[in-house]
């Protein structure tokens, strides 16, 4: 039987208004902190961070920037919010079930594997939208920059930089990404609108947007849904940060073996699927999530309010 969650008085507003808070602060944070890390590491300045950061040679400081950037503006936050607004913070989180079974993970996993030609056909067709030449040029310079950047980051020349680059490119964006985004916005929307797929896609269109990357909107949302789907539908995060582990490592993998393998490493691929090669894989993974459903307890923790002046609403709650 699914613990309680013990709200400390709080309102969806309010705890929607701590989590940005939080949010907010621990980027303007880990950004300072990102530029000290940087000056210390490489010895350049601020001003031309931007475009040293293109450069393969300063990758090591570039990863701890993006590990400590991504700690202070997503992980923190959210644990910071749980505490603030419940008792079990972690629980409020998704961490309330240590057991992690084996036949809902190998389902997870196929979920994520099935789902290839689906994600694929969504990058055709969010290639096809149509947009005007200004935005299309825009849009083509995000691409550049944010290709070639995942490319310096995530690129290895030797096997111990491949095992440092799973950790700090595939590993901590997966767990910090998802304890805000699915653990925090998820849960915190779920609760206060009662409506799960609905939560759930407002958080994978947050998601997809925050990684800035047009080209990618439509498939980052589609991730964004399998990763809300397995989290909603077992109710433990440790399901969705390690298929989103797994996903990264994919990523990171085929980088290292194009390096090896002495390839042109890009993240630019064209469509490897037909159309109705995507159709087929929506279908699977609509069966896999009901084989999922069907095996997990499917337990929503309840919600207990405590008395608790709460700046953001009128109401309070007593448990």
């Amino acid at each position: 039987m699914s613990k309680p969650l013990f709200n400390k008085g709080f309102s969806g507003l309010g705890q929607l208004g701590i989590l940005l808070g939080m949010v907010g602060a621990g980027l303007v944070v880990g950004g300072l902190i990102s530029v000290g890390v940087w000056m210390g590491m490489t010895g350049q300045g601020p001003l031309t961070m931007q475009q040293d950061m293109l450069n393969p040679k300063f990758v090591g400081a570039i990863k701890v920037m993006q590990a400590v950037s991504t700690l202070f503006g997503f992980f923190l936050p959210a644990v910071g919010y749980a505490f603030v607004c419940y008792r079990n913070g972690w629980h409020a989180l998704g961490f309330g079930h240590n057991k992690i079974v084996l036949s809902l993970l190998g389902i997870s996993l196929l979920l994520i594997m099935c789902s290839g030609a689906l994600i694929d056909g969504l990058s055709t067709l969010n290639k096809a939208i149509p947009v005007s030449p200004g935005a299309k040029a825009f849009f083509d310079k995000m691409e550049r920059t944010y290709e070639e950047q995942v490319t310096v980051i995530a690129e290895a020349k030797t096997f111990s930089q491949y095992l440092l680059s799973l950790v700090m490119v595939a590993l901590l964006p997966a767990v910090f990404e998802e304890v805000l985004f699915r653990g925090g916005l998820q849960n915190l929307l779920l609760r206060w609108w009662k409506k799960p797929w609905v939560a759930i896609v407002a958080t994978s269109i947050v998601f997809s947007a925050i990684h800035g990357s047009w080209y990618g909107f439509l498939p980052r949302i589609a991730l964004g849904l399998l990763l809300g789907g397995i989290f909603y539908t077992t109710q433990n995060i440790w399901y969705s940060i390690i298929v989103h582990f797994v996903n990264n490592a994919v990523v990171v993998t085929y980088m290292y073996w194009l390096t090896m393998n002495k390839k042109p490493v890009s993240l630019a691929t064209e469509s490897s699927f037909p159309w109705w090669a995507g159709i087929i894989s929506l279908v699977v993974v609509v069966v896999l999530f009901r084989w999922l459903k069907k095996n997990s307890e499917q337990i929503v923790p309840q919600e207990m309010y405590e008395e608790h002046v709460d700046p953001f609403g009128t109401r309070n709650h007593t448990a």
